[in-house]
Parts: structure tokens; C-alpha cells; sequence
């Protein structure tokens, strides 16, 4: 392997493409040099997976087909990310959990455990682009202590007979931030009755309105505030 560049292409083929996945990236974040794993157009069968670091270098995993979970896969993940720093996930590509069976299980069985179709853990510095995530056992997307990750064009999607999805926000820190605006809206954060935002920290902000239609408002529902410092403005807090 070469010390600048990489790139590792997986050509799997079903049943199970869990050792060319753990294969792969095994020689990519061990690679001194940036590095790309690419999963061509296609439909794959995937077992569990969790990609761990941390990597020696910057990664890109390009997924370009479909990556698809067993229909009995139970448990607490089923494509996981832990402990990387500086990757980027693109390549408009699919992770279908084939979650339909699932669903009709989780009502009758409740005991049943059914994994997230992505999971990220302790991420730092992570793009998250151009993926698709459809047909959940259980969440599309799950994040967990993470830092400066992004997430840009996802699509997320179930048939309208699934468990509705939900997104529940938690953990999140706003701080020094001083900036200007002319927006009239402040700041909007805008959570659910059913799953409300917690622990939302906030602390050391500055906005300063220079728009000239009147004065400015906050929009701000469900949220449960956590303040440190000096907060301006300060109706949503």
C-alpha cells in the first residue's frame, strides 16, 4: 500500500459480506496515507459490523450500492462507527435494515431487541454525506458522544406501516458563540411532545440583531435548557 493514497474496493458478493467489510478496513485505518473504501453498485447481505479506530489518517468510505441487514438481526447495532477521527461516509449509496418483519415482532414480543440501522460513537471531525437509510428494525441514526460531525443530503425513509420514526435530541452544547444576524428569527429549536430535546447546554452567547424590520423573537418548543454564563439574547432561554 502506498503512503499517500489508497483505495481498497470491496467485490462482494452474497450471502455475507461481513469479512470483506472487516478486512478492508482493517488495512485502511492502519494506512499511514489518506485512504478510500469503496462498496460499488450492487446489492449486499450484511451481518452486524462495528468499524472501530482509531485510524492513523483520514478515511473516506464511499458506498455506492445498497447494503442489506438479515431480516433476523437483533441486538443493539447493526452498522457501527466508534472511536474515528476525520472520516467522511458518502457516495449516495443505501443501508436498508429490512426492518417489515420487525415491526410486526416488536408488537407482539416485546422483549425482542432490534439493532439501529447506523450508529455513530465517538466520532471527531466526521462528514456524513449522500446516505440513505430506509427500512429501520428499530432508529435510522443514532449518535453518541460525538464531535463536529456533520451531516449533509440524508435521507432517511420507512413505508408509512412501520413504527413511526422518531428523533429525540439530547446532550447538545451551544457555547461562544458571538455573531451577528438580520434575520428577525434568533434561534429556533424546535422539539417534540413526545420526544423532547434535554440537556441542552447553553452558555456564552452574543447575537447581535442588524436587521431593520422590526425587532427580533425566538422560537424554542420542548427543549430543556442547561445555562452557564451570560445568554443573549435570552426569551427562549
Amino acid at each position: 500500500m502506498g503512503s499517500s493514497s489508497n483505495l481498497l474496493k470491496l467485490r462482494m458478493a452474497r450471502p455475507t459480506v461481513l469479512m470483506p467489510f472487516l478486512s478492508a478496513w482493517t488495512q485502511a485505518y492502519t494506512c499511514n496515507g489518506r485512504a478510500w473504501i469503496l462498496i460499488p453498485l450492487g446489492t449486499f447481505l450484511s451481518s452486524a459490523v462495528s468499524f472501530k479506530g482509531p485510524c492513523k489518517s483520514a478515511l473516506v468510505f464511499q458506498i455506492r450500492g445498497k447494503v442489506v441487514a438479515p431480516v433476523d438481526l437483533l441486538g443493539d447495532n447493526w452498522i457501527s462507527f466508534e472511536y474515528v477521527k476525520g472520516l467522511t461516509l458518502t457516495g449516495g449509496g443505501t443501508f436498508d435494515g429490512q426492518g417489515s418483519v420487525a415491526w410486526g415482532k416488536k408488537n407482539t414480543l416485546g422483549f425482542l431487541k432490534f439493532p439501529v440501522n447506523i450508529r455513530f460513537k465517538f466520532y471527531i471531525d466526521a462528514i456524513i454525506r449522500r446516505i440513505s437509510s430506509i427500512n429501520r428494525k428499530l432508529f435510522h441514526i443514532d449518535v453518541l458522544g460525538c464531535k463536529n460531525i456533520r451531516f449533509i443530503a440524508i435521507n432517511v425513509s420507512a413505508p408509512k406501516t412501520s413504527v413511526p420514526t422518531l428523533v429525540k435530541i439530547s446532550d447538545v452544547i451551544f457555547k461562544n458563540i458571538r455573531c451577528t444576524y438580520t434575520s428577525k428569527l434568533a434561534v429556533k429549536l424546535m422539539c417534540s411532545l413526545r420526544n423532547p430535546c434535554d440537556g441542552v447546554q447553553i452558555g456564552d452567547i452574543d447575537l447581535m440583531y442588524m436587521g431593520s424590520s422590526g425587532p427580533a423573537h425566538e422560537l424554542c418548543t420542548y427543549a430543556k435548557f442547561i445555562f452557564s454564563g451570560n445568554v443573549f439574547p435570552s426569551t427562549c432561554f
